[in-house]
C-alpha cells in the first residue's frame, strides 16, 4: 500500500521533526511513529493537527517538545514507560483527548502541556514529578476526583483553574504530603466541595480557591502561617475553616463575600486585616460594614459598591455618586435594564454586570480606568459600548457572549485588552482599535462570527495564538475580511485558523511584505561549547580546518532557531547574535561585531561576509572566512545562495521542457554544482539549498530526489 504521510527524521533516525500528509493520497489519520525515534521536536505535527486521530508512540521515546501535537484530534494516547519530558503545549487544546496516563518515568511537564483538553475524564500524574506547572490543566473539564502524587512539592498558578464558561465536574481533589506551595488561582472557580490541607503546606497564595461556590469545609495545615488575600473569597457555600493552629495573619479579602461562613478556627489568634472578611456571614460580617442604604451594600464609607440588595429590581439604576469602585459580582444576574454610573467611578471589578440579560444600555464616565474580566459577560442586550478616554484596561471576557452588542468605541488611552474580551460577540460587524495597544490576545475576537472588518492598530506587533484557556485571536470569525494591523504584526499559528475569507487578504499581506522587506534577519546564539579536541587542534594549526567547519558550521546553523526570526527592524543585513561576542568558554568569535541597542536590549550584528575565529585557552587556533549566512528551515540544512532567475524566462524554459524542446532546466545544472561544493560542511544530514528571493530550492538531493519551488509553486519534481 502507498504511504499516506511522510516523517522527516534526523539524528539517524532519532529524532522526529516534521510530519507531512502527502496530497491526494487517502490519509486515514493514523500515524505510528518508527520505534527508532526518541524526540519529537516542537511542532512537528502543527501543520495538519486537525487531521490526526490516532498516534502510536514508540516505546524509546524520551522528550516530546513544545507544541509537538497541539490541536490534534485523537481521542487516545498511550505513553511509554522511559518517557521522561513532556513540553509546553504539547497537548494543549486536544479536546477530543479522553485519558491522560503518564508512566512514572515522566520527571518534567511544560506550561499548559494540557491545557483545554475538555474531554479528558482520567488523569493520572507521573510519581516522579515535583511540579505542576502554570495552566498545565487548565480547561479540563470531565475529571471529578484528583489525586495529586507524592514527590509533588508545587501547584503553580492556574494550573487547575476553572474557565468562566467551563462545566467542570472536579468534585474531589487529594493533595500529597509533600506538598509545600499552592500558588495563585491554581484551583479557581472549581466546584470542589471539601479540602484539606496537608501539614507541609506552608503558603496558599491569593485567589488559590476563589469562586469555588460549592466549597463547604477546609482544614488548614499547621505549617501554614499566612492566608492570602481573596484565597478563599466568593466561596458562598464555605462553613467552616477549621486547623490552621500556626496562621498569624488573614489578608484583606480572604473570605471576603463568604456569605456562609460560620466557624474559623483560627480567627481568634491571627491578626486579622481590616476588609479579610468583608460581606462574609456573621459573625464576621459586621468586620467589613461602613455604610449602608436601602438598595446598595456599601463600603468604606460608600466608595465601594459591594451588591445591590434586591437584583430583581428592574428598570434604570443610579449609583450613588459617592461609589469610586463596583464590587465583585454586584449585579450578577439582576433585571436592570440601564444604569447610570457616578462621574467619580475607577474601577469595575470582575462579574460586577455578569449576565445581566436586560441590561440595554450603560454610560461610562470619564475617569473610570479598569474594567475587569467578566464584567459585562453575556449582557445578552447591550448593543453599545462607548469607553472614554481615560480606559486602561479591559479584563479577559469582560464583555465576551455579548450577542447583541454591535459598536465598540475604543480609545486611544487602552494599554491592555485581554484574552477573550469579546469573544462570541455574534452581531458585531467592525472595530477599529486604537493604535496604544500592541497585542491581540488569544481569543479577543474568536467566534465573533459577523466580525468583517478590524481597523487601525498602527502598532499591534503581535496577533497570539491559542494559550490553552482561549482559542487564536481571531478563530471562528468566519466573515472577516480586513484586518489593518495584519500588514506589520506577527501572526502565530492559528490565529485565523477558522477564517476563510482571510486566506487570500494574509497570502496578498504576505507577498507585498516580500517585496516591501526582501530581508529577514535572524537571532543567532553562540552560547554552547564547541568542543574541539587537541587532535582537532593540532590539525587546525597545520591548516586542515575540516572538522573545525563542519562543527563550527553545524553549531552556527543549529542556533539559528525558526522562532527567532526578526522582521523589519535593527539593520541592514546580517545576523543578530545574543549576549555577547563570544561564548562563556571562549571558543568562538566572530569578527567586526557592531553593537545595536534597541527596545533596551543590547544585540551584536556582524555582516556577511565575514571571518569566524577560533580560540582555545586564549589562543587563535584557525580563522574561517563564510560568504554566505547558515541557516535552518524545517529540519533541512541549507545555505542561501546568490540566484536570481526571471521567472517570465524559467516559466518559458519549463514549457519548452514539457514539449520536449529542452531535457532540463538550466537552473538544475547550477544547482548541482552548488551543492557539491558545499557538501562538505555537512554530515549526515538531508539538506537544502535555496533563495528566499525567489522561493527556490532543492531537497533532499543525497537520495536524488528534489523538486523545484517558484515564488512558492512547484514546477518541477524530479524522483
Amino acid at each position: 500500500m502507498e504511504p499516506t504521510y511522510e516523517l522527516k527524521l534526523a539524528k539517524k533516525n532519532t529524532v522526529l521533526k516534521k510530519f507531512k500528509v502527502i496530497p491526494d493520497s487517502g490519509f486515514d489519520g493514523k500515524v505510528e511513529i518508527p520505534e527508532t525515534v526518541q524526540v519529537i521536536e516542537k511542532k512537528a505535527f502543527s501543520d495538519y493537527d486537525w487531521l490526526i486521530t490516532s498516534v502510536v508512540l514508540p516505546k524509546g521515546l524520551k522528550e516530546i517538545k513544545e507544541d509537538a501535537f497541539n490541536g490534534c484530534s485523537f481521542e487516545s494516547i498511550t505513553f511509554p514507560e522511559g518517557l521522561e519530558v513532556i513540553g509546553d503545549y504539547a497537548f494543549c487544546n486536544c479536546q477530543h483527548l479522553k485519558e491522560i496516563i503518564m508512566p512514572d518515568s515522566v520527571t518534567t511537564l511544560g506550561i499548559s502541556a494540557f491545557g483545554g483538553c475538555e474531554e479528558a475524564n482520567v488523569l493520572k500524574l507521573s510519581k516522579s514529578l515535583t511540579t505542576i506547572p502554570f495552566r498545565c490543566f487548565d480547561g479540563i473539564e470531565q475529571i471529578s476526583e484528583l489525586i495529586i502524587p507524592e514527590g509533588i512539592t508545587l501547584i503553580e498558578y492556574e494550573s487547575f483553574m476553572k474557565g468562566f464558561n467551563s462545566d467542570s465536574q472536579l468534585k474531589s481533589v487529594k493533595f500529597p504530603s509533600t506538598l509545600k506551595q499552592i500558588e495563585h488561582s491554581a484551583f479557581m472557580r472549581q466546584p470542589i466541595k471539601s479540602i484539606v490541607i496537608p501539614n507541609s503546606v506552608e503558603k496558599l497564595d491569593f485567589s488559590v480557591f476563589q469562586g469555588c461556590e460549592e466549597l463547604e469545609e477546609v482544614v488548614l495545615s499547621d505549617s501554614l502561617e499566612i492566608i492570602s488575600s481573596d484565597c478563599f473569597a466568593d466561596c458562598k457555600s464555605l462553613k467552616r475553616v477549621l486547623g490552621g493552629a500556626n496562621v498569624k495573619k488573614i489578608e484583606n479579602g480572604a473570605f471576603r463575600n463568604c456569605i456562609s461562613l460560620e466557624q474559623v478556627d483560627c480567627f481568634k489568634t491571627a491578626e486579622v486585616e481590616e476588609k479579610a472578611f468583608e460581606g462574609a456571614g456573621k459573625p464576621f460580617y459586621d468586620l467589613g460594614i461602613e455604610y449602608d442604604n436601602e438598595l446598595f451594600d456599601l463600603r468604606e464609607n460608600g466608595t465601594q459598591l459591594n451588591e445591590i440588595k434586591n437584583k430583581e429590581f428592574a428598570g434604570t439604576i443610579v449609583i450613588p455618586e459617592s461609589v469610586k469602585t463596583i464590587g465583585w459580582g454586584a449585579f450578577e444576574k439582576s433585571k436592570c435594564t440601564s444604569v447610570v454610573l457616578p462621574a467619580g467611578l475607577r474601577k469595575i471589578e470582575s462579574n460586577a454586570f455578569y449576565s445581566c440579560d436586560q441590561l440595554e444600555s450603560i454610560d461610562f464616565p470619564v475617569g473610570l480606568e479598569v474594567i475587569e474580566g467578566s464584567a459585562f459577560y453575556s449582557c445578552g442586550n447591550l448593543k453599545k459600548v462607548v469607553l472614554p478616554d481615560s480606559v486602561t484596561t479591559i479584563g479577559d471576557e469582560s464583555f465576551g457572549n455579548c450577542s447583541n452588542l454591535k459598536e465598540v468605541v475604543l480609545p486611544q488611552s487602552i494599554t491592555t485588552i485581554d484574552g477573550g474580551a469579546f469573544f462570541s460577540c455574534t452581531s458585531l460587524e467592525e472595530i477599529v482599535l486604537p493604535d496604544s495597544i500592541d497585542i491581540i490576545r488569544s481569543g479577543c475576537f474568536s467566534y465573533c462570527t459577523n466580525l468583517k472588518r478590524v481597523l487601525g492598530g498602527a502598532n499591534v506587533k503581535k496577533i497570539e495564538k491559542g494559550d490553552g484557556r482561549y482559542q487564536g485571536a481571531f478563530r471562528d470569525c468566519v466573515s472577516l475580511e480586513q484586518v489593518d494591523c495584519a500588514q506589520h504584526a506577527e501572526i502565530e499559528r492559528d490565529a485565523f485558523k477558522g477564517c476563510p475569507r482571510m486566506t487570500d487578504y494574509l497570502a496578498a499581506l504576505k507577498k507585498k511584505s516580500k517585496k516591501r522587506t526582501p530581508k529577514t534577519y535572524y537571532r543567532l546564539s553562540l552560547g554552547a561549547e564547541f568542543g574541539f579536541t587537541d587532535s582537532d587542534i593540532e590539525k587546525a594549526r597545520k591548516g586542515d580546518l575540516d572538522m573545525l567547519r563542519k562543527r563550527t558550521i553545524n553549531r552556527m546553523v543549529y542556533n539559528l532557531q525558526d522562532d527567532d526570526i526578526i522582521e523589519d527592524y535593527m539593520c541592514e543585513e546580517g545576523v543578530v547574535i545574543e549576549s555577547a561576542d563570544k561564548n562563556a568558554d571562549g571558543d568562538v568569535y566572530i569578527d567586526n561585531l557592531k553593537k545595536v541597542k534597541s527596545a533596551g536590549q543590547v544585540y551584536y550584528l556582524f555582516k556577511f561576509p565575514c571571518n569566524l575565529i577560533v580560540v582555545k585557552n586564549g589562543e587563535k587556533i584557525a580563522e574561517m572566512r563564510f560568504l554566505e549566512a547558515p541557516k535552518k528551515l524545517e529540519g533541512y540544512w541549507y545555505f542561501e545562495i546568490p540566484f536570481s532567475y526571471n521567472e517570465d524566462e524559467v516559466m518559458q524554459q519549463l514549457k519548452e521542457m514539457q514539449d520536449g524542446k529542452r531535457e532540463e532546466l538550466p537552473l538544475e545544472e547550477d544547482m548541482r554544482k552548488l551543492i557539491s561544493e558545499n557538501m562538505d560542511v555537512h554530515d549526515d544530514q538531508s539538506y537544502e539549498v535555496g533563495v528566499y528571493g525567489d522561493g527556490l530550492y532543492v531537497s533532499d538531493f543525497e537520495n536524488g530526489k528534489y523538486a523545484v519551488y517558484l515564488f512558492g509553486k512547484q514546477i518541477l519534481s524530479r524522483e
